[in-house]
């Protein structure tokens, strides 16, 4: 009769340990400002960015993603499921119907001493039963995302859509051609510097050190300021067309490669923007294209081959 007694004890406990509301949680470090991780979790078109999962369904068909309400508020519904987000006061609920069975959680985002970094902590309601056993055994975040969310602000190549390079000025001794022509005739000028500062290098005895590189810069509506430079292994004389210019040799250089149409290669640009605006950093002179195939383009619609550098100061 004891026994009995005891095990219906037990049962009670354990009946009632699955019915007592708990809530676990968990809090990750993410190296983004306070702005841009609210932003990413306010903005329903941010968390097709950021979560895997998302971004795959809109990759593999963009018209299977649909939108409903307003930032702060809003449904994301796929053809299967949906994924509600509602902002109350500083908390992020999530109703999320996406990963097989239904889960609610909230998200909260916690300044940082550190501007450059904040705190996000998930949480989900559970029951005292999954309360203790997450002392044993850890508890799983995994139908949260909340390692996407950190995944895609610590990788350049998900968040930037490029992978952006840190490395440095190749050479010192560099020559420049630089006018300012139509946009038409853009690309046959270019062409043009181009030989003229290869013929003047073999005349002068200087050998070719690096690709060729070059700026096209607008100038109002029908204009663009061409550059073209090769860097040389020496200084040479400067004509009143080609002048020689010394570079800082090793200073930092970040870098974005680019292939496609020439004319859609400001994405690339945007990118390096976006990644200098978010880490505060300046840029020492005008972003410059590098050719590794040492060919320039012939046309806006031709595919190319290109790196785009931005130089800074740290």
């Amino acid at each position: 009769m004891k026994k009995i007694i005891v095990l219906l004890i037990l049962l009670v406990i354990i009946l009632a340990l699955f019915l007592i509301p708990a809530t676990l949680h968990e809090t990750v470090q993410v190296k983004a400002p306070l702005f841009n991780t609210y932003t990413a979790l306010m903005k329903p078109e941010k968390w097709e960015q950021w979560r895997a999962d998302l971004r795959k369904i809109a990759q593999d068909d963009s018209n299977s993603v649909h939108i409903r309400g307003k930032a702060g508020q809003f449904v994301i519904a796929t053809r299967n499921a949906e994924l509600k987000v509602n902002l109350a006061g500083d908390i992020f609920h999530v109703e999320d119907g996406l990963t097989g069975a239904p889960v609610a959680y909230d998200f909260a985002i916690i300044p940082n001493k550190d501007p450059a970094i904040v705190s996000v902590s998930v949480y989900k309601e559970t029951n005292a039963f999954h309360y203790l056993l997450n002392g044993i055994r850890k508890y799983s975040f995994d139908d949260t995302h909340i390692s996407d969310l950190k995944d895609f602000f610590e990788t350049d190549s998900l968040r930037y859509g490029y992978a952006i390079h840190k490395t440095k000025v190749p050479d010192n001794d560099l020559i420049e051609i630089k006018k300012e022509v139509l946009t038409k005739d853009k690309f046959q000028a270019a062409a043009k510097m181009f030989t003229s500062l290869t013929q003047y290098a073999q005349k002068e005895g200087a050998k070719q050190m690096q690709p060729a590189i070059a700026q096209f810069l607008p100038r109002g509506k029908d204009s663009v300021q061409v550059n073209v430079g090769l860097f040389i292994d020496k200084k040479i004389t400067p004509t009143h067309e080609i002048a020689f210019v010394n570079m800082p040799k090793g200073g930092p250089l970040y870098t974005v490669s680019f292939r496609g149409r020439f004319d859609r290669r400001y994405k690339a640009y945007d990118a390096l923007h976006q990644y200098f605006t978010d880490h505060g950093y300046q840029q020492a002179i005008l972003p410059f294209e590098s050719y590794p195939d040492n060919k320039l383009p012939v046309s806006d619609t031709e595919r190319v081959n290109i790196r785009l550098n931005f130089a800074s100061y740290f």
